[in-house]
């Protein structure tokens, strides 16, 4: 039930007996996520009187900037921000953010902090698998927005201490900034909780976007390199594949084609000792790993145009790749 109760305790009264999860209160009314009726969006006065549903279809997050009402709607197969007039008019889906309009940052910092309850299992799972869902859809919305280029690596890895930030790089020719992160839910939990989520944002002169590059498992970024060539932007994608220890290295291509990222096939053959190297290259994501199980680590070169890999133990057994146009082949 929704009640209400006087500062010193007295006066007790029951607003409205539908079972209510998620509230806020604006002037006269009180806003409220139904559970009773399928989590439906429901507006009442503090007397009880005037009790009205305003949207349907299933909400959560509920809370206010101006004459807006911002909510995530939840769907069966998906999670996405919403938006609504107080007098229930005006449903859209929010598909570019607006920091200062929105306050989405503070709807994001609020995301941050409940999931962050998780740790203690405080939530069921259940709970802890849709905060993790409405962060990563927020998230990707909220690096929409051209507010977010001005933070630098440090303030987003304050404000989103679940964030993992790898780095930001800009082209040297297009100029063209791009910046990776990483976001990693707990074990234990199905659904994106559980996943390593893999975000890309970049800017220019044109504008501010944002895309998620990968949502599994098993792949974890920890670096990558941008190439330029006769116009088309190249990122190699580098890190490991937390299947086992220790962790195999991987790497995979990723081009700018119609203003998205599209994984390529990162390199089509590949000569190695075989007494050394086990190496995986049928799928985009090339898999590289010691027949000794020995660590396999890689270093960028200087002038940012390929890399080499390399075993912890033993330097000396290594292989060298490099862009040649938009292509990467080994050396």
């Amino acid at each position: 039930n929704l009640c209400k109760i006087d500062i010193d305790g007295n006066n007790k009264s029951i607003i409205t007996e539908d079972e209510v999860l998620d509230f806020n209160i604006d002037g006269e009314w009180i806003y409220y996520r139904n559970l009773s009726d399928y989590d439906n969006l429901y507006i009442i006065k503090p007397d009880g009187s005037s009790k009205e549903k305003i949207s349907e279809g299933r909400v959560s997050g509920i809370h206010f900037v101006g004459d807006w009402i911002y909510y995530t709607a939840i769907f069966a197969e998906d999670v996405e921000p919403y938006r609504i007039k107080l007098d229930g008019t005006e449903k859209s889906p929010i598909v570019h953010l607006d920091i200062k309009e929105q306050n989405m940052l503070k709807r994001i910092s609020i995301l941050n902090e409940y999931w962050e309850k998780q740790a203690d299992f405080s939530l069921s799972d259940e709970e802890r698998i849709r905060a993790a869902d409405n962060f990563i859809t927020c998230f990707k919305y909220f690096l929409q927005d051209e507010y977010t280029v001005k933070l630098s690596d440090e303030e987003f890895k304050e404000k989103f201490p679940l964030m993992s930030v790898v780095e930001t790089k800009t082209c040297p020719d297009s100029g063209i900034s791009i910046r990776l992160f990483r976001f990693f839910g707990l074990d234990g939990i199905y659904g994106k909780s559980s996943m390593y989520t893999t975000f890309i944002q970049w800017w220019d002169d044109n504008g501010v976007n944002s895309q998620v590059l990968y949502e599994i498992d098993s792949v974890i970024v920890s670096d990558f390199m941008i190439v330029e060539d006769e116009g088309n932007v190249n990122i190699v994608i580098i890190g490991c594949v937390n299947l086992y220890i220790p962790a195999p290295l991987c790497f995979a291509t990723w081009q700018m084609q119609d203003g998205i990222w599209k994984e390529t096939k990162a390199i089509e053959d590949i000569k190695a000792d075989e007494e050394v190297w086990m190496i995986d290259n049928q799928d985009t994501i090339v898999i590289v790993e010691n027949k000794r199980m020995d660590y396999v680590l890689y270093q960028i070169n200087k002038e940012k145009t390929g890399f080499t890999i390399y075993l912890e133990n033993d330097e000396s057994k290594k292989i060298n790749f490099k862009f040649v146009g938009s292509s990467l082949v080994q050396e």
